[in-house]
């Protein structure tokens, strides 16, 4: 039996029916309740495209619809379920970490340029502390024996600060695929450099990234 591995973080596809449109617009209300009558946000329809598929991740959906579902319920959505595939790691981390970004209250579509400023500064910053963890990681204070190797510890500030660097890919705008493209591009014109021996820094040599 072949099985499929699904984070409860990824997005899948489901039609909602007029009950679960009706108990996504309860979830808000409940919410706005529960903090006094102020929110910072206004209600936002459960978003539609125009197949009737709805975008959620697969944990939203648990929590907002679980207690809803039970023997002979009123369903919330229809049965079929769509689950993406992904032929594109790098795609599939982009989905994920906007999943991510969401959930912590950031979104980072359609942002002036003086919010790309403001993220690019944040998420660099994290990126340094994530580096600063990754050099801890490592025996580097040749004045101190107290120190040890930790490798495990290392991949994992090394996947922390790929976690900020694709936010701030998405900062400006960039999808899994435009990084990719461009590493491409980038990566042909560092041998271009290697090959004619880097004596001389050309900027005009990326202008086509």
């Amino acid at each position: 039996m072949k099985t499929q591995e699904l984070n409860v973080n990824e997005y899948i596809f489901v039609k909602l029916t007029e009950h679960g449109k009706k108990l996504h617009r309860k979830a808000y209300d409940d919410l706005m309740k529960l903090c006094g009558g102020k929110l910072a946000f206004p209600y936002e329809g459960p978003g539609i495209d125009s197949d009737g598929w709805t975008k959620c991740q697969l944990w939203r959906l648990m929590a907002m619809f679980g207690s809803e579902l039970y023997n002979a319920c009123e369903l919330p959505f229809e049965t079929i379920i769509r689950i993406p595939t992904h032929e594109h790691p790098l795609a599939h981390m982009f989905e994920l970490q906007a999943g991510l970004n969401a959930r912590c209250g950031v979104v980072l579509d359609n942002l002036t340029d003086e919010q790309k400023t403001e993220w690019t500064i944040k998420y660099t910053l994290a990126m340094q502390q994530e580096m600063a963890e990754l050099i801890d990681s490592v025996p580097w204070k040749w004045w101190s024996k107290h120190q040890e190797f930790d490798g495990q510890n290392a991949k994992v500030e090394i996947v922390d600060m790929l976690h900020f660097l694709i936010s701030l890919a998405q900062v400006h705008g960039m999808t899994a695929d435009d990084v990719y493209q461009a590493y491409l591009k980038k990566n042909q014109v560092n041998h271009n450099r290697q090959d004619s021996g880097y004596t001389v820094k050309d900027e005009n040599d990326s202008r086509h990234i």
